[in-house]
């Protein structure tokens, strides 16, 4: 790859080094794999270091004129991996700035080569270079040589300031899953759930963002190096540990690594009796806290469980119902729950994983909604009783009231409470976030899960609620990349992005696009011979034709918890009003989650002017 110029160009920036002529991306020697329309953005961006590179300058460099309809996608998913090479970070940027509806720009210091370094030398018998003046030569040799000097000596000065001054404080780090010692798979649930709990005890100290459950997870397992971790997550530290349970002892062992220097800080081993797990969890907690140079406030050790004990079979129980509970597997978790509550009726966590448990039963449509949302309800309420800081039971509280009871206003106030309770609890942001968007504040929330994904950032939950929020807020182009994101991080449900994707487009007016993706949402709910059938109507006849195939799929499972929901879009989009006003008043007999967006969705702004939206929001208890 050449510049404009036709010579071969190196840069340098951070740990990286750039070379066109290999087209290769190094990282402190080491070659980074990078796809080629991302490393060609990297150039071009490093080109114009410190200016905008609008998206029109991309396209015209990049993209052949035949790709115009994927140029967005294309581009968006160039990017992203493009930052995921250099562990870069779209909220805060090492390397590229993303100016909203602009473009980029590379803000990092770049190196650059002098001429001579980068000019590829003459084939012999060329005529020789224009000779300078001698002044003009010891004028360019006393300042290389000059530049090089205060270049040595501020690599020296720096060194000199790093060994010798104080580590700074750490204000963010990753604990990693803790290895299961006992040599029993079986066990796996008691490593998971103790690294959980340390999360969310380290979660509490102020100061310190520590990275949450979803995200750490994904590096179960894996052996990639502390500093590509650290780099991802972006962390200034990393936990490791294992943990081994053996009769009715239990140790810990865990080791904490600061990354940006690659040191060790501290390592030590915690053992005592189950009984006393929870104290033994705040002494992991108040030693990582004393080694990152983190004081504890006098509010937080009231908070920790100085001498609590807890019955070690009710915590096994617990334990178990978490870990099912994280596979949705509703039913299984619900009645470890109950057999930790058997075991000691004062537990106010497990109370509350019973009700977070009911509420999973309920929204993934297992228990109906007449029996599951109570029983979450008394269930979250018995825990606050016995555990008024507990914040999982705020959570589910503001959710039942929320899409439960459409009583907005308590809602608004228990999900706050719980988010405040549990910082690192990404589910807690995502239902506060819901609420925000279903009372007409889809910006707001956009802002609550950028806040979120710094310490989750590799959450599904968040990425895909975000690319909703910002569908709802109708920023689309960013809401297609982290859908995309989200469906990279798990592609296992495709249906949970590409309905999203599918609305996007529609707005965008890609009707393709749209039914592209509207298909490969539909792939796991209907018959393949259906999905044939709706993919040869529109290749027919058509989006209208589409639409109304569409229809008559789904009016066959006209019972089914949202589908009439759908069948009033699908009359939305046909332009009758009086059959689509009559489905979305059965789901809103339904207590359907979708009709929540309905202040904000844009499918829905060509009846906003109509009486029968108005009676709409007032069944749900809505603002206009």
């Amino acid at each position: 790859m050449e510049t404009r110029e036709g010579s071969t160009r190196r840069w340098s920036f951070g740990i990286f080094e750039v070379d066109t002529h290999s087209s290769d991306l190094r990282r402190g020697g080491t070659p980074v794999k990078l796809r080629e329309q991302s490393f060609r953005i990297l150039v071009l961006l490093l080109e114009r270091a410190g200016d905008v590179v609008t998206r029109e300058e991309l396209r015209q460099r990049l993209w052949p004129s035949d790709t115009y309809v994927d140029f967005d996608h294309s581009l968006n998913t160039a990017i992203m991996k493009l930052r995921d090479a250099l562990g870069d970070s779209a909220d805060k940027p090492l390397y590229i700035e993303t100016i909203p509806k602009r473009g980029y720009r590379f803000v990092a210091p770049v190196s650059v080569p002098l001429p001579e370094q980068n000019a590829i030398a003459s084939p012999e018998g060329d005529s020789p270079a224009p000779r300078r003046s001698a002044g003009r030569g010891r004028r360019l040799a006393w300042l290389v040589g000059g530049t090089a000097a205060l270049l040595i000596l501020g690599f020296v000065t720096t060194w000199l300031v790093r060994r010798h001054s104080p580590t700074a404080p750490i204000r963010s780090l990753a604990v990693l899953p803790l290895e299961n010692l006992s040599a029993d798979p079986s066990q796996e649930y008691f490593a998971d759930g103790m690294t959980d709990e340390l999360i969310t005890e380290l979660a509490r100290i102020p100061g310190l963002r520590v990275v949450s459950r979803s995200s750490v997870m994904r590096e179960k397992g894996t052996r990639k190096p502390l500093d590509q971790i650290a780099r991802e997550l972006n962390v200034d530290a990393v936990v490791e540990g294992s943990v081994i349970r053996v009769a009715d002892k239990v140790r810990i062992t865990a080791q904490l690594t600061d990354t940006r220097n690659d040191k060790d800080l501290w390592a030590q081993s915690f053992e005592g009796r189950a009984g006393d797990i929870l104290s033994l969890q705040d002494d992991v907690a108040r030693e990582i806290a004393t080694q990152a140079k983190l004081a504890l406030t006098p509010a937080v050790h009231a908070g920790m469980s100085d001498g609590k004990r807890i019955d070690p079979a009710a915590h096994d129980a617990y334990l178990r119902g978490r870990y099912f509970l994280d596979r949705r597997e509703g039913e299984k978790s619900a009645d470890y729950f109950q057999q930790a509550i058997v075991i000691d009726p004062t537990y106010a966590a497990a109370f509350a994983g019973l009700a977070d448990a009911l509420l999973s039963e309920t929204t993934l449509n297992e228990v109906p909604l007449a029996e599951g949302f109570p029983k979450a309800l008394a269930a979250a309420k018995h825990a606050i009783e016995l555990d008024p800081m507990n914040g999982e039971a705020y959570t589910v509280l503001g959710t039942v009231e929320g899409e439960g009871d459409w009583n907005w206003e308590a809602a608004g106030r228990d999900l706050r409470r719980g988010v405040d309770l549990r910082p690192s609890d990404s589910l807690a942001v995502v239902r506060y976030a819901n609420y925000l968007g279903a009372t007409g504040r889809p910006d707001e929330a956009v802002a609550q899960l950028r806040r979120a994904l710094e310490t989750d950032p590799l959450s599904f939950f968040l990425n895909r609620q975000l690319g909703v929020m910002l569908y709802l807020a109708r920023h689309y182009d960013e809401a297609l990349y982290h859908l995309r994101r989200a469906g990279e991080i798990d592609p296992s449900d495709p249906g949970a992005v590409e309905s999203w994707a599918s609305w996007i487009y529609e707005q965008k007016g890609m009707q393709n696009e749209a039914v592209h993706s509207d298909l490969k949402g539909l792939s796991r709910d209907i018959s393949q011979a259906n999905l044939d059938s709706l993919r040869s109507a529109y290749q027919r006849d058509g989006w209208k034709a589409y639409q109304e195939a569409r229809i008559e799929v789904f009016a066959s499972h006209a019972d089914e918890l949202c589908t009439p929901y759908a069948l009033g879009l699908g009359y939305l989009r046909l332009g009758d009003r009086g059959r689509a006003f009559a489905w979305f008043n059965k789901a809103v007999d339904q207590h359907c989650f979708w009709m929540i967006s309905l202040k904000v969705d844009p499918l829905l702004d060509s009846i906003r002017s109509d009486p029968r939206y108005r009676e709409l929001l007032q069944r749900m208890n809505l603002p206009e």
